[in-house]
């Protein structure tokens, strides 16, 4: 499934067994699929410790000042992904 939905399996995406039955409907698909990512990636899935530490670290305003010669922005080689 997850070949087909990047391009990488033979043929569309058709079906989708849910719970519920079968979905075939693209849009349905890509409800269900949505649905799923979200209830995963939810705050109700993190503890109260993790909570209080992410609120605290969110709560900090963060810098994007820059002048833009941060050694990540500089040109590289071919030879140097190698």
């Amino acid at each position: 499934m997850v070949r087909k939905i990047s391009g990488q399996g033979k043929g569309p995406v058709r079906h989708l067994n849910t719970a519920n039955g079968k979905v075939t409907a693209i849009s349905d698909i890509a409800n269900k699929l949505a649905d799923a990512l979200s209830k995963t990636s939810s705050s109700d899935n993190y503890s109260d410790e993790f909570l209080a530490t992410k609120d605290k670290k969110e709560s900090h305003r963060l810098n994007f000042d820059s002048n833009n010669s941060e050694s990540y922005k500089q040109p590289f080689y071919m030879r140097e992904l190698k």
